[in-house]
């Protein structure tokens, strides 16, 4: 077995393991329980992690979970403050919080 991530938090561990499974590669989750277990103070050996079977497996799944967590990364758009009045919005916003005016730089929401 070789471990190929690890982290505290499990939701993210759970993530990655299904976006490496629906790409086929098997994997095997260690300390799944242990998250509950673990005391005030943090111990990393206990945290969640994933391993693989093979170094093939291992190349391929680190490659994965680089571009995903890049792309993830360079999704999320750049702050913005709103013309019509002012507001400052997080870059997720597709229209001002305060005053419903559409962003600038996507024009009509893109859901539309």
């Amino acid at each position: 077995m070789i471990e190929i991530y690890r982290d505290h938090d499990f939701s993210k561990v759970g993530l990655y393991q299904g976006i490496l499974e629906d790409a086929g590669i098997e994997t095997l989750l260690r300390n799944r329980n242990s998250v509950t277990m673990t005391t005030s103070v943090p111990i990393p050996s206990m945290y969640p992690n994933i391993c693989v079977h093979t170094p093939e497996d291992a190349t391929r799944a680190r490659e994965l979970l680089a571009v995903y967590a890049e792309s993830a990364s360079s999704e999320v758009a750049a702050d913005w403050e709103c013309a019509l009045c002012g507001e400052g919005n997080a870059g997720n916003f597709t229209e001002c919080w305060s005053c419903q005016a559409d962003c600038p730089e996507r024009g009509v929401n893109d859901e539309d």
